[in-house]
Protein backbone atom coordinates (compact mmCIF):
# COMPACT_ATOMS: atom_id res chain seq x y z
CA UNK A 1 0.00 0.00 0.00
CA UNK A 2 1.56 3.45 -0.66
CA UNK A 3 1.48 6.07 1.47
CA UNK A 4 -0.68 8.18 -0.82
CA UNK A 5 -2.94 5.27 -0.29
CA UNK A 6 -2.80 5.38 3.41
CA UNK A 7 -2.71 8.75 3.68
CA UNK A 8 -6.08 8.71 1.75
CA UNK A 9 -7.61 6.25 4.44
CA UNK A 10 -6.19 7.95 7.39
CA UNK A 11 -8.06 11.14 6.25
CA UNK A 12 -11.46 9.24 5.62
CA UNK A 13 -11.46 7.87 8.76
CA UNK A 14 -10.76 10.97 10.46
CA UNK A 15 -14.37 12.61 8.62
CA UNK A 16 -16.19 9.38 9.26
CA UNK A 17 -15.02 10.08 13.22
CA UNK A 18 -16.08 13.59 12.81
CA UNK A 19 -19.00 13.54 11.14
CA UNK A 20 -21.60 12.61 14.41
CA UNK A 21 -19.62 15.16 16.16
CA UNK A 22 -20.27 17.80 13.43
CA UNK A 23 -23.99 16.43 12.54
CA UNK A 24 -23.97 16.85 16.83
CA UNK A 25 -22.76 20.50 16.81
CA UNK A 26 -25.60 21.55 13.91
CA UNK A 27 -28.37 19.80 15.76
CA UNK A 28 -27.34 21.93 18.75
CA UNK A 29 -27.04 25.20 16.89
CA UNK A 30 -30.37 24.32 15.01
CA UNK A 31 -31.63 23.88 18.57
CA UNK A 32 -30.59 26.83 20.18
CA UNK A 33 -31.29 29.14 17.04
CA UNK A 34 -34.93 27.75 17.38
CA UNK A 35 -34.86 28.58 21.16
CA UNK A 36 -33.63 31.76 20.39
CA UNK A 37 -35.98 33.04 18.27
CA UNK A 38 -38.57 31.53 20.26
CA UNK A 39 -37.90 33.20 23.18
CA UNK A 40 -37.37 36.90 20.75
CA UNK A 41 -40.93 36.25 19.18
CA UNK A 42 -42.04 35.99 22.99
CA UNK A 43 -40.12 38.84 24.05
CA UNK A 44 -41.31 41.16 21.26
CA UNK A 45 -45.06 39.87 21.80
CA UNK A 46 -44.89 40.33 25.59
CA UNK A 47 -42.64 43.03 26.46
CA UNK A 48 -43.43 45.15 22.96
CA UNK A 49 -47.39 44.86 23.43
CA UNK A 50 -46.24 46.18 27.54
CA UNK A 51 -44.35 48.85 25.92
CA UNK A 52 -46.98 49.90 23.25
CA UNK A 53 -49.74 49.67 26.40
CA UNK A 54 -47.09 51.66 28.91
CA UNK A 55 -47.30 54.64 26.40
CA UNK A 56 -50.53 54.27 25.56
CA UNK A 57 -51.79 55.16 28.95
CA UNK A 58 -49.12 57.64 29.48
CA UNK A 59 -50.60 59.55 26.62
CA UNK A 60 -53.84 58.88 27.00
CA UNK A 61 -54.37 59.54 30.96
CA UNK A 62 -51.63 62.43 31.46
CA UNK A 63 -50.10 60.30 34.11
CA UNK A 64 -47.59 61.53 35.88
CA UNK A 65 -43.86 61.89 33.72
CA UNK A 66 -42.26 58.32 35.09
CA UNK A 67 -38.60 58.37 34.08
CA UNK A 68 -38.53 54.57 35.35
CA UNK A 69 -41.41 53.77 32.52
CA UNK A 70 -39.51 55.76 30.14
CA UNK A 71 -36.46 54.39 30.79
CA UNK A 72 -37.89 50.54 30.66
CA UNK A 73 -39.74 51.59 27.12
CA UNK A 74 -36.25 52.66 25.92
CA UNK A 75 -34.70 49.47 26.93
CA UNK A 76 -37.45 47.16 25.47
CA UNK A 77 -36.97 49.48 21.69
CA UNK A 78 -32.94 49.25 22.20
CA UNK A 79 -33.46 45.66 22.84
CA UNK A 80 -36.06 44.94 20.40
CA UNK A 81 -35.14 46.71 17.53
CA UNK A 82 -32.30 45.34 15.85
CA UNK A 83 -33.30 41.99 15.87
CA UNK A 84 -36.59 42.66 14.63
CA UNK A 85 -34.79 44.38 11.56
CA UNK A 86 -32.24 42.16 10.85
CA UNK A 87 -35.27 39.32 10.62
CA UNK A 88 -36.68 41.58 8.55
CA UNK A 89 -33.70 42.08 6.72
CA UNK A 90 -33.08 38.18 6.16
CA UNK A 91 -36.91 37.87 5.31
CA UNK A 92 -37.11 39.98 2.71
CA UNK A 93 -33.49 39.19 1.21
CA UNK A 94 -35.02 35.20 1.06
CA UNK A 95 -38.06 37.12 -0.72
Amino acid sequence: MTPRAKLCIANGLMLAGLAPFALGACWVVAVLSYALFAGYVFALVVAGGGALWSRAVARRDGAPRSLAAAAIRTLVAVALLPPFIWYLGVTLHIL
